[in-house]
């Protein structure tokens, strides 16, 4: 079992949402999924599910069915007739979502880097969430402990705020994962 896929599995436990027993495959997906290991890796993790995660506002959602990476990639990378949009560039994938931003797996480097970018800025400027599909999942992972388990999803203030001692302990369960770059690129995730 590799580390995306036990990550991945371990969020779905704190979660309550069963695993699928279902797998992609490599032949119903895009070619820029076929010829990236860590991008297969990424998806094929997800067991051929989509993964829906609890956030501040909205749901962050993980990408698995061949079906919603097909159709997610739409309004990003290629319009509705499949023509290639400016300014996105080709080695972009959305593997997520968080309210109409995506999460974007960086598929011409090995390492298959994520990264994070704010739709309604006239042109996309992505900063990397973290160096692999990996320290992504594990990432998660930290938000989900703390969000449902430690906090119990209460987390904001009467004025709906998020609570300064819940984003203190993220910020520390990151230090461990992220580069301080990256740690910012997630907490604008949470509280932007």
């Amino acid at each position: 079992m590799s580390d995306v896929t036990e990550t991945l599995d371990q969020i779905r436990v704190v979660l309550g949402q069963p695993a699928q027993a279902r797998q992609a495959s490599r032949e119903d997906l895009p070619p820029i999924v076929r010829t990236n290991d860590g991008l297969w890796e990424w998806i094929a993790s997800l067991n051929g599910a989509d993964l829906p995660v609890p956030w501040t506002a909205e749901e962050l959602v993980l990408y698995g069915t061949p079906q919603s990476i097909a159709q997610v990639q739409t309004g990003y990378s290629v319009d509705a007739h499949g023509k290639s949009l400016p300014g996105w560039q080709p080695e972009w994938f959305v593997i997520g979502q968080l309210s109409g931003d995506p999460v974007i797996a960086k598929a011409d480097d090995t390492s298959c880097s994520v990264l994070f970018a704010r739709h309604g800025a006239g042109k996309w400027n992505p900063q990397e969430l973290a160096s692999t599909p990996v320290q992504f999942a594990k990432s998660i992972k930290a938000w989900c402990d703390l969000f449902v388990i430690e906090f119990g999803r209460k987390i904001y203030n009467d004025d709906f705020s998020v609570r300064a001692d819940f984003l203190e302990r993220l910020r520390q369960s990151l230090d461990m994962l992220l580069s301080e770059p990256q740690k910012e690129t997630f907490m604008r995730m949470v509280d932007e």
